[in-house]
């Protein structure tokens, strides 16, 4: 057995390099980009055209994260410019811990407006 000094540096690196505190690590998914959402500067960018994709990603995003969890709170918010449009959603474990991710949905937020306005220009 190696000695402590070398295997307690590696384990700490491991758990260090691992998801956050009670976040499960998750697949790889092409729907998102960006950050870990724990502000808005570091959003998770939703990469979806619709609203109701957006919303089924946002709940899988939660659930393969969390697991066992559920939607308490839900915010829509746009930059002081109104460039970027972001989901500020509270989750609550299944422990009762509640976890604030937000969400870049600039995307399919551009996506809405044109087709608002390619359908009111007819």
């Amino acid at each position: 057995m190696p000695p402590l000094r070398i295997v307690l540096p590696l384990l700490f690196s491991i758990m260090a390099s691992g998801p956050a505190l009670g976040q499960f690590a998750a697949p790889k998914d092409d729907r998102f980009g960006g950050g870990d959402g724990r502000t808005c500067q570091t959003a998770v960018v939703v990469l979806v055209d619709g609203s109701p994709e957006v919303i089924r990603a946002e709940k899988e995003w939660f659930t393969r994260r969390y697991p066992g969890g559920e939607k308490v709170d839900q915010r829509i918010v746009s930059s002081p410019d109104k460039k970027y449009w972001f989901e500020v959603i509270v989750w609550r474990e299944f422990d009762g811990t509640d976890v604030a991710t937000c969400f870049d949905v600039t995307h399919a937020h551009d996506v809405f407006v044109e087709n608002a306005r390619k359908s009111g220009a007819r």
